[in-house]
């Protein structure tokens, strides 16, 4: 307004002198005109930029669009330059950005054309991440006899650097050669060797020692452990949870995620779900009849969101992504037919990671893409601390660490014979279970 005002200014006096009194008249009846048009008094339309998410390369920006008449044709600057023009049809709605580059400041704000002025929002600040360290060192270490059995190792839990449990089945011989009548279930890191335990407890009045097919832990005192039904313990005492008496002779659970030990999530075989919750349990209607094979969670400022792959147990390459909020499930779409789902990451409310058969995807804004991981290996596990630093696991020991923007295969700890199955990740160490020539194995890692 004020340098419409000043070239008005100037042009009324060139006139003045030129053509007279009566152009000074008509020229500030039309400069009156236009002062009312842009009056301070007309209500601001109240536009509103926050940062919701930044990776290492990416940005979500939400804009709330305030009292603005819609749909509405805004500008979105990047660093004072126009990144993008788009109509708004409603007043939140995400911007998404991955054209940045690792440790970098970007500036955005919105602009709205009013009338003959622009209206902005306030400016916003991203600084993305850095990328985190691909230098690891590895230690490799093997555990059963095959004379006794094949051994396996199915998940695993970091609870610190000198606190390591691995579940699974392990076969050994006694000390007179002879296969060992009871298999081990788990095995115990200390920090600095491997110790063989048994996870035992009673069921239906027998004590049993049942394989272990996943594990999910809160400190050293404060442990879930899954073998078709749920077992908690502190370390040195167990109890299993007969839910298939209490709740529903149908379920049969392999795995489980909690935000914590009196909210937990078990999924299973035949779709099955079990939530835990404050010494009750129920089931939850999964609305699939698949074998579930992961789970991961997050919570965020609405609750808690939950994420379970599953494939047809028939082998039918059918297989679902479910998620989980409110203790209600809903399937999630997935735009690939023929596919196998084995595991499944999210490090935030916006990125979800799954990994099959056919590699490894990635979903941003209910859009599902392919990521290329340097490695044709199918993808038996995911996790991670965040977007900038997570390990993928699967098939002959696939091994690959994902820095925020590039990958790198860990070839030196690769498996002829085998698949890592499981994988934990916590700060700087990273473990990774499974078996090779029937024996279980473990891949331990340190970040130097």
């Amino acid at each position: 307004m004020r340098s419409a005002g000043n070239f008005l200014s100037k042009y009324i006096i060139n006139l003045y002198f030129l053509n007279g009194i009566k152009y000074l008249i008509l020229l500030i009846f039309l400069f009156n005109i236009l002062y009312s048009c842009q009056s301070p008094t007309a209500p601001s339309v109240n536009l509103n930029l926050a940062l919701s998410d930044v990776t290492c390369t990416e940005a979500w920006l939400n804009i709330d669009a305030g009292n603005l008449s819609l749909p509405a044709n805004i500008t979105i600057k990047k660093n004072g330059n126009n990144f993008l023009n788009l109509t708004i049809s409603k007043k939140d709605t995400t911007i998404y950005d991955s054209t940045l580059f690792p440790s970098q400041t970007y500036t955005y704000q919105v602009e709205y054309l009013k009338g003959f002025a622009f209206e902005r929002s306030e400016a916003v600040t991203a600084k993305t991440l850095d990328t985190t360290s691909h230098d690891f060192t590895w230690q490799t270490f093997t555990f059963g006899n095959t004379s006794a059995g094949s051994s396996t190792l199915n998940d695993v839990a970091v609870i610190s650097a000198d606190n390591i449990i691995a579940v699974g089945e392990i076969y050994m011989n006694d000390s007179t050669g002879k296969p060992d009548l009871l298999p081990y279930n788990a095995v115990h890191w200390d920090g600095i060797k491997w110790e063989l335990n048994r996870i035992t407890t009673v069921f239906r009045g027998s004590l049993v020692t049942v394989p272990l097919e996943g594990i999910f832990t809160f400190s050293p005192t404060d442990i879930w452990a899954i073998g078709s039904l749920p077992i908690h313990g502190d370390g040195q005492n167990w109890t299993m949870y007969d839910v298939r008496t209490t709740t529903d002779p149908s379920l049969s659970l392999s795995d489980a995620w909690g935000s914590k030990s009196n909210d937990m999530y078990f999924i299973g075989r035949n779709g099955s779900i079990a939530h835990y919750e404050n010494a009750q349990w129920n089931k939850i209607k999964s609305g699939t009849n698949n074998n579930f094979t992961d789970i991961w969670g997050i919570t965020t400022s609405t609750g808690e969101l939950i994420y379970c792959v599953s494939h047809d147990q028939y082998g039918a390459n059918k297989s679902e992504i479910i998620s989980i909020q409110n203790k209600e499930a809903a399937i999630v779409p997935f735009n690939v037919d023929e596919w196998i789902a084995l595991s499944i990451w999210t490090p935030d409310k916006n990125i979800i990671y799954m990994g099959g058969g056919n590699g490894l995807f990635k979903c941003v804004n209910n859009s599902w893409k392919k990521i290329d991981y340097n490695n044709d290996g199918y993808v038996g596990g995911i996790r991670g601390n965040a977007s900038n630093d997570f390990f993928i696991t699967g098939g002959f020991g696939l091994a690959a660490h994902f820095n925020g923007r590039t990958w790198k295969v860990f070839n030196e700890i690769s498996l002829s014979a085998g698949n890592y199955s499981s994988i934990a990740m916590k700060a700087n160490l990273v473990v990774m279970v499974g078996d090779n020539y029937g024996r279980a194995v473990i891949a331990l890692g340190r970040r130097n």
